[in-house]
């Protein structure tokens, strides 16, 4: 089973909650990172931390804690994640914090064309390698990391919303919401995972 890891500074917050209720409820395996909040940089470390951490897990997924949710199980998860040597950040509307760079993604055919560092599929050894070249210190911030890595092409991004699906910047007409599922009217995808980035409300997707 791919596990996920969630990291964050409350486990109590009301959102993580609701997050912790949605992954039980669809049989996610889980695991809550409970530490103070020591900037944007620092999960990038904490990640490598992990890999040493936990060497049974090759593949696995990250996620912020508060803003995010499971609309359905592990079971769903695309084969091409199941099998990836890449590391795979979800991808967004927004071109954070640097909207210069986003001359680079013109290429992507979905609004959700930039890196979100949010949600991210780790495939361990790929990651292992980038932080080893690059460096995994907590100065900076891992949205800027993940952008710079796809730039790069050393990284990959869910632009087709397979897995996961940020919800900020939601136009109409974006989404159906139909059977306990998240239906992406653009990509024809069903996601799995949420997040509802840039403080965008989760309520309408809690009811699923």
């Amino acid at each position: 089973m791919i596990p996920i890891f969630i990291i964050s500074d409350n486990r109590q917050h009301p959102g993580q909650v609701r997050l912790r209720e949605s992954l039980i409820r669809h049989g996610w395996e889980y695991f809550e990172v409970e530490e103070p909040f020591q900037g944007w940089g620092y999960k990038i470390m904490r990640i490598r931390q992990l890999i040493d951490q936990y060497p049974q897990f090759e593949r696995f997924i990250v996620m912020d804690g508060f803003d995010t949710y499971a609309v359905a199980g592990p079971g769903e998860i695309p084969e091409s994640f199941l099998t990836t040597t890449d590391v795979i950040a979800s991808a967004e509307k927004g071109c954070y914090p640097h909207p210069e760079k986003a001359v680079h993604f013109n290429h992507y055919f979905t609004p959700w064309r930039y890196p979100n560092a949010g949600q991210v599929f780790i495939y361990a050894p790929r990651y292992v390698a980038l932080t080893d070249r690059i460096g995994y210190g907590i100065d900076g911030i891992d949205q800027i990391w993940h952008t710079d890595r796809a730039i790069e092409g050393e990284t990959q991004m869910d632009w087709q919303c397979e897995l996961f699906q940020s919800i900020a910047f939601e136009a109409p007409g974006d989404f159906t919401l139909e059977n306990g599922r998240v239906i992406n009217n653009v990509t024809l995808s069903r996601p799995l995972l949420l997040h509802g980035n840039g403080r965008t409300p989760l309520d309408k997707f809690y009811e699923l």
